[in-house]
């Protein structure tokens, strides 16, 4: 049930942001980084909170290098997690992604 969920939610937005807790209260101080370094550079992009579905957190780390959140979904695509993520904005690159 949760792999629907999942591919529902990448296939519906464009760019989906996987993070531990919310936006106004990230669980994880990764995720919170990250959702504030891609706010401010102006992307667009929704969330999920991967506290509130263990299911699918567990899916995404078994799935995915790096195997810890957040993780970036685009197009329905994994971009990548922290230092990954890191790195595109650091280099501008996160925007041949994600567009404003």
């Amino acid at each position: 049930m949760f792999r629907i969920r999942f591919k529902e939610m990448i296939n519906i937005n464009r760019a989906v942001l996987f993070m531990r807790g919310t936006p106004a209260l990230p669980v994880c101080g990764l995720s919170g980084q990250i959702y504030f370094l891609l706010k401010k550079n102006k992307l667009e992009f929704e969330t999920v909170d991967l506290s509130q579905d263990p299911e699918l957190y567990y899916f995404l780390r078994k799935t995915n290098s790096p195997s810890r959140a957040p993780f970036l979904y685009v197009d329905g695509n994994f971009i990548g997690g922290y230092e990954e993520l890191t790195v595109m904005l650091n280099e501008k690159k996160i925007h041949d992604f994600v567009s404003a």
